[in-house]
């Protein structure tokens, strides 16, 4: 039986020693680096998106499908916009956290 996805799952578990005791094995998934967001946008976009937009990514995304649900987001509007490379400035404009460019 694999578990994945429950936070703080060793500290829940604690509760039950008769569980934990037949755990063979527990991993902790790290966050993203940034190395690892471009890899993910290289495989799933054709977006260009500049350094200052791949650090912006890396800080508000920490799980593949939220990355994913991101890259959706940021694929829709910047082809409505016909924006072709993005920035940390616009890509804070087409996640509403800046109201200057038109949203679906």
């Amino acid at each position: 039986m694999v578990l994945v996805g429950m936070a703080n799952a060793d500290r829940k578990l604690a509760k039950y020693p008769h569980l934990v005791d037949r755990i063979y094995k527990t991993f902790k998934f790290e966050k993203y680096t940034t190395e690892d967001i471009k890899l993910i946008l290289q495989d799933l976009t054709d977006i260009e998106i500049t350094e200052d937009g791949l650090n912006y990514l890396t800080t508000r995304a920490d799980q593949f499908r939220q990355i994913v649900k991101l890259i959706n987001k940021i694929e829709k509007k910047a082809l409505i916009n016909q924006i072709e490379v993005l920035d940390e400035i616009t890509l804070k404009e087409l996640l509403n956290e800046r109201q200057s460019i038109a949203t679906v």
